[in-house]
């Protein structure tokens, strides 16, 4: 069973939009999509932005430097110029707190 940690409070994530928290220094972007909570790594691996500042459609964010398009389900890189995808993270809510687990990987979106 995952370790979760807090990391923020609901009202910290807009709808549409991302937001950046840290993990000690590990940096992870969330997003708030149609009432789902997504974590992904925030670094595009290509060349290091924030994906948290990223242009968020569709279940996707796009990175604000080079335009590479991420999955927010998979982290699968949809268009390059990336060619490594990013972490994903399962997100839990207690409440209006968002917990975030310490291992990568596959997880279920959750619903605010």
């Amino acid at each position: 069973m995952p370790e979760y940690r807090t990391v923020c409070k609901l009202a910290d994530v807009p709808d549409g939009l991302g937001h950046t928290v840290y993990i000690g220094d590990f940096a992870l972007a969330l997003f708030r999509v149609n009432g789902q909570i997504h974590a992904i790594d925030d670094t595009c691996p290509h060349m290091g932005a924030s994906l948290g500042s990223g242009f968020v459609e569709n279940g996707t964010v796009t990175c604000p430097w080079h335009e590479g398009v991420f999955s927010l389900d998979s982290g699968r890189v949809l268009s390059g110029p990336p060619v490594h995808p990013v972490a994903t993270y399962q997100v839990k809510l207690d409440g209006d707190t968002i917990l975030i687990a310490h291992e990568g990987g596959a997880r279920e979106p959750a619903v605010s």
